[in-house]
């Protein structure tokens, strides 16, 4: 949702001047570029995420992944709100809130271990 919920203002984020939330360069990116590389690097946290979240849930337990990960991607929001001001920080935050929705994976099969059959899933989805 809150990637969502920003979409719309990056081009207004991305062009120095503009307003007051507007950061204040994007050096080495020009507009176009640096107004598709914002949500890309919240898709890149997906990506990494993806790599090690299924094999760590098998081991550590898919209930703990996925509060470790609701925990960092509240700290990833938290920390794009203090970053909105500089272009390469709220970057490095939209990575750290990728994390999160790196999770999807792991909720899917955690409500597989939960409901045995597929009524039961189909059910409560």
């Amino acid at each position: 949702i809150n990637t969502k919920m920003l979409n719309p203002n990056y081009p207004i984020m991305v062009t120095p001047g503009a307003s007051k939330d507007s950061f204040p360069n994007t050096d080495p990116f020009s507009f176009n570029s640096a107004t598709y590389f914002l949500p890309m690097c919240s898709l890149l946290g997906v990506a990494i995420a993806s790599v090690f979240l299924g094999q760590l849930s098998d081991r550590v337990g898919r209930k703990k992944v996925l509060m470790i990960l609701s925990v960092v991607s509240t700290a990833g929001s938290v920390v794009k709100f203090f970053c909105k001001n500089a272009f390469w920080g709220f970057c490095m935050s939209q990575v750290a809130f990728g994390f999160f929705l790196g999770n999807l994976p792991v909720g899917m099969a955690y409500i597989g271990d939960i409901y045995t059959s597929k009524k039961e899933k189909e059910k409560e989805l």
